[in-house]
């Protein structure tokens, strides 16, 4: 169900991609806005489907490679508590796009583009495999909210952004330490059956 949720933030993605082609046009914002509230449709049916029946899900689409005993792969993992999360981060975005069409005018086009790279990355984030996966979808969702917040091209509205960097990076290093306590204390979970 995971991968349908996926599926239809592409969608989303792309509608953003093809409305940064055709910026003079007033329906795209609607499309988008639609398809992400089919989205956050898909997330609560997937919410009620793990309810009724929970279960983890692990899905493995690539691997990479293997350091020792630790595979490094990209993959999905479902449980109550990523598809709990995912919907809500669906349903936000859903009620962010509905709001934004009446709110941004100026360079709409952009702005929904970076909207809907959030939901994404965030799902991916949430849905992630592997600590690898997991690390390079933080820091492209940390690009992006920057670009959002930044997004109004006015001096006030970049140092905010650069502000939001600069925090994100102490945050990052305590990250990255918490993940290698983790490894570190953990390693043997990580051996190989």
């Amino acid at each position: 169900m995971l991968e349908y949720i996926l599926f239809f933030q592409f969608v989303v993605l792309s509608l953003g991609i093809a409305y940064l082609r055709q910026p003079d046009s007033e329906k795209f914002p609607y499309y988008i806005a639609g398809f992400s509230t089919l989205t956050a449709l898909l997330s609560i049916a997937a919410l009620c489907k793990q309810i009724s029946n929970p279960q983890i899900t692990k899905k493995i689409f690539l691997n990479l490679f293997a350091i020792e005993n630790y595979d490094v792969h990209i993959g999905l993992l479902s449980d109550s508590l990523s598809v709990t999360v995912i919907c809500v981060v669906a349903i936000i975005a859903a009620l962010g796009n509905w709001y934004s069409i009446g709110y941004v005018k100026k360079n709409s086009a952009k702005f929904f583009y970076y909207l809907n790279t959030l939901p994404l990355l965030m799902t991916l984030f949430i849905a992630s495999d592997g600590v690898m996966q997991m690390y390079i979808s933080l820091y492209l969702l940390y690009f992006v909210s920057y670009f959002l917040i930044s997004f109004d091209e006015k001096e006030e509205s970049r140092k905010n952004g650069i502000n939001f960097l600069s925090v994100v990076k102490i945050g990052d290093a305590v990250f990255l330490v918490a993940v290698a306590m983790a490894l570190y204390n953990f390693r043997h979970c990580l051996s190989k059956k």
